[in-house]
């Protein structure tokens, strides 16, 4: 199966981030209910990453994983039986892509997004996030960012190592 297959973000955004981070398309899937049941369901004897926001409810889904590793920004599970992953990004996408915009002084003005989190939810939740062309260029730009690049190492691992 190919990389892209095996890669399942949740939301645009998400998609997004990992089309630049793995530098090919990723496995889209609507909401953490349907990122689950494309794990459980077609990739039930695959490896696989997923990735979704830590939502105040997460799926149930999600009970079935373990915490194996986290940051203040990322939390790492594993399935309890399967080789399937999730990396939840903590809180959201929003506060994450800031949090790095901010770490390296990058003002979002640059990309032509907005100066605050709030506007920055619309633009990320709306499905055109999936392939805009300003989120990809602030994502690229993003990469030496602590949470980015620690982002981008434990997939690369988990891609490499499966």
């Amino acid at each position: 199966m190919e990389r892209e297959n095996i890669v399942v973000p949740e939301c645009y955004a998400d998609t997004n981030l990992m089309n630049v981070l793995t530098g090919k398309k990723c496995n889209h899937q609507k909401g953490c209910a349907t990122v689950c049941k494309t794990l459980e369901e077609k990739l039930n004897n695959k490896f696989a990453v997923a990735i979704i926001d830590k939502d105040k409810r997460q799926p149930k889904a999600t009970e079935k994983y373990v915490e194996i590793g986290h940051t203040d920004s990322l939390i790492v599970c594993k399935h309890k039986d399967r080789s399937h992953y999730l990396i939840l990004i903590n809180p959201a996408i929003e506060s994450f892509v800031w949090q790095a915009a901010v770490e390296l002084g990058i003002p979002m003005q640059e990309y032509h997004l907005p100066d605050n989190i709030e506007d920055l939810k619309k633009i990320t939740k709306s499905q055109s996030a999936k392939e805009s062309e300003q989120l990809a260029r602030l994502f690229k730009d993003l990469r030496e960012a602590s949470n980015v690049k620690c982002l981008n190492d434990v997939l690369g691992y988990m891609l490499d190592k499966k």
